[in-house]
């Protein structure tokens, strides 16, 4: 196998093809895959052989004959026997796999089931000091989901470098039972879409039309860098990814000007992400099939992740300069074996717990002492929500434009629910159209084609109106005039869409 074959054939391990008719109402995923759940991925159903013999088991890769690998009859040819000089001339085998999925769910690959999108990770909007988000949190607690249930958990593990840094974070999700970690972002291709798979493990997927990526979900921007055979993945944080024309992430330039550049080597069990930036700093990570670390490395420090016999990450251990912190978590819901119900910090104390119901919902979540308390009961289109005060908040959703959005919620506001007493419209993209707040005032907004609010009015149709208009710089998501009813404030950026002046007059 020629260096260039090795370097195609390991970067499909990770990706799909685009493949299929366009569909409005679903989106299917075709591929060929290896093991068990999660399976490995491949395009072709030679890719999955070279995995097996190159990857896999490189003490037999002499015995490996590609001319003899056929499509078994037996299995109506959906099984790739690979040809080998063992047995009765073929050894290893892959499997064809074809899954469909809703236009409003993504294919979950840790879990190989469709997933709604909004309950994958958290939707992220654009939103200033001037320009705030108009969509009312789905997250309550510790933090949990409220429409879907799921637990999310995110964990910082590592940070490099000053202002300019390489941060190094995992994601828990309940609806699949992983930890990914924020440099496992990547691009999956179904019929007629390509999803974005963020480091959070977050899905937004766009839809192609004339050459232009459009999504539901989400206000960022896809787009195809034909000549440098690339994807451009332009977030509303500001942030920049870059993936290969197959879908790995390359790199990832930040706001602040940092950029950290990716470089892969693929093992028999693992794969090996060296980061590094223009500062000089290298971060080591080493990460399994599902995306989740094993172990990580810069300088002086260590982290090493130990995981059950069930595959849940059980232990970290951090190691610098010879001292070593231990953090532990545990799975002990008798629901399921992967769901997070308790972590213990340094000290051996635990700080967080959590319970689920039978179908997998988090119904409580907590920190030490009860602090933080957080308790949730389901209903058909609403959840009930109590806090640590024992104050009780509805919140009612329906299906908006594929994705469940709140509609309304009751009780009484508090500091982490501003919005109770309020209901909600929106248009076909999910964009909040209306609040109604408790004393029935209105708030009206518009948007452009780009999904940005332009136009917000607050105590619409009465004397009380105030509307404030925001104008964005064409090609990034940066407003660059915010006009209010007593002033103007006109903003100016560097390149790297760094704030330079910000000047504000009275009207």
């Amino acid at each position: 196998m020629t260096l260039n074959n090795f370097t195609r054939f390991f970067a499909a391990l990770i990706t799909l093809a685009l493949v299929g008719e366009e569909s409005a109402q679903a989106r299917t995923y075709k591929f060929w895959w290896e093991g068990y759940i999660p399976p490995v991925i491949f395009q072709t159903p030679e890719q999955g052989c070279e995995y097996i013999y190159y990857v896999e088991l490189p003490g037999i890769s002499s015995y490996y004959r590609p001319e003899k690998s056929f499509y078994d009859p037996d299995f109506k040819f959906k099984r790739f026997q690979c040809g080998s000089d063992l047995n009765q001339g073929y050894f290893g085998s892959v499997d064809y796999g074809e899954v469909t999925c809703d236009n409003s769910e993504v294919l979950d690959f840790p879990s190989m089931q469709c997933k709604r999108i909004g309950a994958l990770g958290r939707t992220t909007e654009i939103s200033t000091c001037d320009v705030p988000t108009s969509t009312p949190d789905v997250f309550v607690g510790n933090p949990v989901n409220v429409i879907s249930g799921n637990k999310m958990q995110q964990e910082i593990d590592f940070t490099a470098g000053g202002a300019h840094s390489i941060k190094v974070f995992r994601t828990y999700n309940s609806l699949n039972g992983t930890w990914v970690h924020n440099f496992s972002s990547r691009l999956d291709f179904a019929s007629g879409s390509v999803v974005v798979i963020k480091g959070d493990s977050g899905a937004s997927a766009y839809t192609e039309k004339s050459g232009v990526y459009t999504s539901v979900s989400d206000t960022g921007k896809l787009s195809y860098d034909g000549v440098n055979s690339q994807w451009i993945y332009n977030s509303v944080d500001r942030s920049t990814y870059f993936y290969s024309a197959i879908g790995k992430l390359i790199k990832i330039s930040n706001p602040d000007g940092g950029n950290v550049t990716l470089n892969y080597v693929v093992g028999s069990s693992s794969t090996r992400i060296q980061l590094s930036d223009e500062y000089e700093n290298i971060v080591e990570l080493e990460e399994d099939s599902r995306h989740q670390l094993l172990s990580m490395k810069s300088k002086d420090f260590m982290v090493n992740y130990t995981y059950n016999s069930s595959g849940m990450l059980s232990r970290v251990a951090k190691s610098n300069g010879g001292v070593e912190m231990v953090r532990s978590y545990k799975y002990e819901s008798p629901s399921s074996d992967k769901f997070l119900t308790g972590i213990l910090n340094e000290r051996g104390i635990v700080y967080a717990s959590g319970e689920y119901d039978s179908l997998g919902r988090a119904v409580s979540s907590k920190h030490a002492n009860e602090s933080q308390k957080t308790e949730i009961t389901y209903g058909t289109g609403y959840s009930t929500v109590i806090n640590s005060l024992g104050r009780k908040s509805i919140y009612h959703y329906d299906v908006i434009g594929g994705i469940q959005k709140i509609t309304s919620i009751e009780g009484e506001p508090t500091p982490n629910c501003p919005y109770s007493n309020s209901t909600y419209t929106y248009n076909d993209r999910g964009l909040v159209l209306t609040k109604t707040d408790a004393k029935g005032l209105i708030t009206t907004y518009e948007y452009n084609d780009r999904g940005f609010e332009i136009s917000r009015t607050e105590a619409s149709g009465t004397t009380l109106a105030r509307t404030t208009t925001t104008e964005w710089d064409p090609d990034r998501f940066l407003p660059i005039r915010v006009i209010e009813p007593n002033r103007v404030t006109v903003y100016s950026y560097d390149n790297q869409g760094r704030e330079l002046t910000r000047r504000s007059t009275s009207r």
